[in-house]
């Protein structure tokens, strides 16, 4: 298990990803190529993406970045993410599809 100031544990694999990405963004922020520039993380049940996330969430709070969490279901799973990251106090605005579609989940 592996904790820093941003406090939360990750176990190695965790550690592992989320590291993978924050070097990601560290290559690509700031460049002017316009290319598109994904990171992906993708995982089975169980396998701590929530906590992962929020720790690369945590480590780029200073920089200009906007994360997009995008799952399937119709609430429950939405529901305990955007719970579990403001758990690990991540401010976090939570909207379903229709409330994106009219701009609703954007505004204060």
């Amino acid at each position: 298990m592996k904790s820093d100031n941003t406090g939360i544990s990750l176990l190695e694999y965790q550690y592992d990803a989320a590291k993978r990405i924050n070097d990601f963004l560290d290559h690509n922020l700031g460049r002017r190529d316009y290319e598109r520039r994904l990171a992906l993380l993708q995982g089975p049940t169980g396998m701590g993406k929530t906590y992962t996330i929020g720790r690369v969430i945590k480590d780029n709070l200073t920089r200009n970045i906007a994360f997009l969490w995008i799952s399937p279901s119709q609430g429950s799973l939405s529901i305990q993410t955007y719970e579990a990251l403001q758990n690990l106090d991540i401010n976090v605005e939570y909207g379903n599809s229709d409330s994106i579609a009219s701009g609703d989940a954007l505004k204060p």
